[in-house]
């Protein structure tokens, strides 16, 4: 394959000498005559991080292609040299995709050999070898999670990049100091920040990505005051602010927003908190932290539309708190594990008749309380891990509700 994608190079030089009319141009080179071509690395199918080592994967690669090229004619007159310089940069185009293509843990290209998707998840980039996607104005995903090498001034780098719709960060060491170098993606509608360093002063410059649709921002050191700039971001449908130090009074922000997804787990989020969740109909996801309490769970009363609840963990929760969820019968996915539970609250589970998968994980739930699930014809997985369940009403519930999977049902 590398033969034959030299052959191409050196039919495009000489073309470029000569001036063939039918050759191919640096703008529209036909790589292996495909269109939208997904590569994954041979290097990545060996070896799935490359970490390990500290050479920039994309510069070694461009290393290598360039040592591949056949030598270009020396130029003998004004008029040559020009020639020459077509001919230079249509290898060098050239010569980037091969890498590109060579490097990436995937990679992406359209019907021109243009890169659409690049994905170095794992590999070893530096803000250098980031400074070849420069131009790239055809890419519209870029995954660089786990990037050590890019800092901050890596992230100038990704200006021109102005079709790109996904952009991936999470866990490389950038902060505030240049995050207004993404104010120019325009089109971006999904940004993950996660484990970086972006604080709340950073977010000032992520309010006019108004394309934005999906927004990550968990295990960063944000926090209520950087929220403030998320509210013209009116597109925005799923925002993770786990694991930040996030609180009640920062959610007044988000109030207006039209999310259909939200996670909070982690978060100093308490009850007075989710009284700026009443209005948020349109959520279809939420995720709440370990501080919710009963009267917490009576704000999520008017989210009908829910289809997942995740409670998880909060131990304040009764089954006061459970019978606020009566009316939640668009539920899908409901985790109570470990919160206050008891058999009284399966009471209110038992009218959740789309509910296809219940956690009820180191409750106080005990055999009685088996028989208000067996309605629940659609569950499809029940985790009574660290319950105290004897077998055989195990045996009899798995008997009523023969396609759930019972997890934990030894533990009795």
């Amino acid at each position: 394959m590398r033969q034959l994608f030299r052959a191409g190079i050196g039919v495009m030089v000489v073309c470029a000498w000569v001036g063939c009319s039918d050759a191919p141009t640096a703008e529209a080179p036909d790589i292996e005559a495909v269109t939208d071509e997904e590569t994954v690395s041979p290097v990545a199918a060996a070896a799935t991080d490359s970490s390990d080592s500290k050479d920039d994967v994309l510069l070694a690669a461009l290393a290598e292609a360039a040592e591949n090229n056949d030598p270009l004619p020396v130029a003998k007159d004004e008029k040559d040299k020009k020639k020459v310089e077509v001919a230079k940069a249509a290898q060098d185009a050239l010569d980037l995709t091969e890498a590109l293509k060579a490097s990436a843990l995937r990679a992406r290209v359209d019907g021109n050999g243009k890169p659409i998707v690049l994905d170095f998840h794992g590999r070893y980039l530096t803000d250098q070898g980031l400074a070849k996607l420069k131009g790239q104005t055809t890419l519209q995903q870029l995954f660089l999670n786990r990037q050590e090498g890019i800092t901050d001034i890596g992230l100038e780098h990704l200006k021109g990049l102005t079709a790109l719709r996904t952009l991936h960060l999470s866990e490389t060491p950038i902060g505030d100091s240049n995050l207004e170098a993404l104010a120019t993606l325009k089109a971006l509608q999904e940004l993950d920040l996660s484990g970086t360093k972006v604080s709340s002063a950073g977010l000032e410059h992520i309010k006019s990505l108004t394309a934005l649709i999906e927004l990550n921002l968990s295990r960063s050191p944000v926090t209520d005051s950087g929220l403030v700039y998320l509210k013209l971001l009116t597109k925005l449908q799923r925002l993770d602010l786990a694991n930040t130090e996030v609180g009640s009074a920062g959610l007044e922000s988000l109030s207006a927003l039209k999310l259909a997804e939200l996670r909070l787990d982690g978060t100093r989020v308490d009850d007075a908190g989710l009284t700026h969740l009443k209005s948020m109909t349109s959520l279809r996801q939420l995720v709440l932290s370990a501080g919710i309490g009963d009267k917490g769970l009576e704000s999520v009363k008017p989210l009908t539309g829910l289809l997942r609840l995740d409670v998880g963990g909060s131990g304040t929760i009764s089954d006061v708190g459970v019978e606020h969820l009566k009316g939640l019968t668009a539920l899908q996915r409901l985790d109570l594990s470990g919160t206050g539970v008891t058999d009284s609250g399966l009471l209110s589970v038992k009218g959740l008749g789309n509910l296809q998968r219940l956690n009820l994980a180191r409750t106080q739930i005990t055999d009685s309380g088996l028989r208000h699930l067996r309605a629940l014809s659609n569950l499809r997985e029940l985790d009574l891990t660290e319950t105290k369940m004897r077998p055989g009403a195990v045996r009899q519930l798995q008997a009523a509700l023969p396609n759930c999977q019972i997890l934990g049902s030894d533990d009795g």
